[in-house]
């Protein structure tokens, strides 16, 4: 009886928490300092009571849950980790969650624990307590259990299901947090060092994750180059920008050579390409009327709050590039009942088109972003690699060709910047008569980082390839960056982009900055 008294007062708590503070933190509510101060004094006191509460198992899922959103929300780092300090034996939370047994009491500690981590005290307490040891062990058994080789990131058919990839995501996203909240003691890496190792070795298990659907050729009939797999998600994809992110952030370490991860640069290079090729020429004529409109994979929603989404309208209001093609991707029309996983196809042509008809909406868009996000990684990846080779050819006065990095085609990265310009263009054409929203802000940054990495990745192919620009491409650009410059002008916050774009412009078109004298 006790036990159901706390459970339904804890999840009170957890449903008041929710309701009160829908925003990202308490610092961006409507409170002034006093209530701000009050609410921070309660919540201090409520921590201990709730870490007290954990050790119950019928109140673990509830208990953590709520301390998740205190940390997040409601109690700054200095006071919470102090709190913590006191209050929460972590080893003892590992085993409950360890006896529970049940994803969704690993997700929930998952989530604390990401949120623990996202501070440098809550990352040396992470550390102290041997979460990194199960992290590593828990991280292996999920990959043990192999995926399918076949199948590519735009099919979740590898794992088990979404929960499953879910859990894979949080523990990488774990890692990286704790990575990064720590990268400046110096012995972050001793740290590390065998949950890295043991990550790295079992690395090409997780390599499909970045691998692009092997889509038909021009010419050659859908039936005969079909691919078989289940539909995907955004957990999966989310789960190859976590994968994503930590690589990068391995490799952006000097260490990182000596850690093992060379051994995995020249798969993932070429991955990287294809992926980036895929995410580039899918969608690199989108939008326009003679586009042939070919369902590249399927995405339904597969949870109830994502069945919402797709039933709300768009918020970026962009009809190039993914956010055009998510929409088809998310189609009722595309939806396929009663077929067997082995029977239902990657990509998938509308044979009445009316796919054409397909809406964006507000899930559509966050598919479109989830895409991005990854072709973002993408080329952060490719960058170091292209930056490795600059550092060592100018220690040995020649460009290396044993290190000599896979590179993608210039018509590539073309695709991926006609793709993020009209994108930002549309963006803020639909603001024009209003404020711009914080979503759509953050999309143009996208979109803005995007093209400059794009450009950066251009210039070094066309200097180490001895490359020439193309006449008509440089014609094409001019009027494009023209445009992008003038719109992105009226925007504040976007503005600062400019000048890193005005350096990279420079170098990979320098007659072009003289034609447009205001940038």
């Amino acid at each position: 009886m006790l036990n159901k008294s706390l459970k339904f007062l804890l999840m009170v708590l957890l449903m008041s928490l929710e309701y009160s503070y829908p925003k990202a933190s308490i610092n961006d509510s409507d409170l002034d300092v006093l209530q701000l101060t009050e609410v921070s004094v309660l919540a201090a006191g409520l921590l201990p009571v709730l870490c007290k509460c954990v050790e119950n198992i019928e109140c673990f899922d509830l208990s953590v849950a709520s301390m998740d959103l205190l940390l997040k929300m409601v109690l700054p780092p200095d006071i919470w980790v102090h709190v913590l300090h006191e209050s929460i034996h972590l080893e003892h939370l590992i085993q409950i969650m360890h006896q529970q047994n049940s994803r969704v009491s690993v997700a929930v500690a998952f989530n604390f624990f990401l949120t623990v981590a996202q501070t440098k005290g809550g990352a040396e307490m992470l550390c102290s307590n041997n979460l990194l040891s199960y992290l590593k062990i828990f991280l292996s058994n999920l990959v043990d259990e192999e995926p399918n080789p076949d199948e590519a990131c735009f099919s979740n058919n590898g794992y088990k299901d979404d929960k499953h990839a879910h859990l894979l995501g949080l523990g990488f996203a774990i890692i990286t947090a704790a990575i990064q909240s720590l990268h400046d003691d110096s012995s972050v890496f001793d740290i590390f060092d065998g949950t890295i190792r043991d990550f790295i070795a079992e690395a090409y298990t997780v390599f499909y994750f970045v691998s692009a659907p092997n889509l038909p050729s021009e010419g050659q009939s859908i039936k005969k180059k079909r691919i078989q797999g289940s539909p995907t998600s955004l957990t999966a994809l989310r789960l190859v920008e976590h994968y994503l992110s930590l690589i990068c952030l391995l490799e952006g370490q000097q260490s990182h050579q000596k850690r093992g991860l060379q051994e995995i640069d020249l798969d993932l290079r070429q991955k990287s390409i294809r992926l980036l090729s895929f995410i580039s020429k899918e969608a690199q004529h989108a939008g326009e009327p003679s586009y042939n409109r070919t369902i590249p994979f399927i995405c339904l929603p597969s949870l109830k709050e994502e069945a919402e989404s797709n039933k709300t309208p768009s918020f970026i209001c962009s009809n190039h590039g993914w956010f055009m093609v998510s929409a088809l991707c998310l189609s009722s029309k595309a939806r396929v009942s009663n077929v067997e996983k082995s029977e239902m196809p990657l990509v998938t042509r509308d044979k009445e088109n009316a796919s054409t008809h397909a809406q964006p909406t507000h899930l559509s868009d966050i598919l479109a972003i989830q895409i991005y996000r990854i072709a973002a990684l993408l080329l952060t990846h490719l960058c170091i690699q292209a930056k490795i080779v600059t550092d060592r050819a100018q220690e040995v006065g020649h460009i290396d060709l044993l290190c000599f990095p896979d590179l993608p085609m210039p018509d590539i990265l073309h695709g991926l910047q006609d793709q993020t310009i009209a994108i930002v263009l549309d963006v803020c054409e639909a603001s024009k008569s209003s404020t711009m929203s914080t979503e759509a802000e953050s999309v143009c940054l996208l979109m803005l980082q995007i093209l400059e990495k794009s450009f950066y990745l251009e210039f070094f192919v066309m200097q180490s390839c001895d490359i020439r620009p193309v006449l008509g491409r440089v014609d094409d650009i001019s009027r494009e960056i023209r445009s992008l410059i003038k719109e992105v002008k009226q925007h504040e916050h976007l503005e600062p982009m400019l000048a890193s774009l005005r350096q990279i412009i420079l170098l990979l078109y320098p007659g072009l900055i003289q034609t447009i004298g205001y940038m």
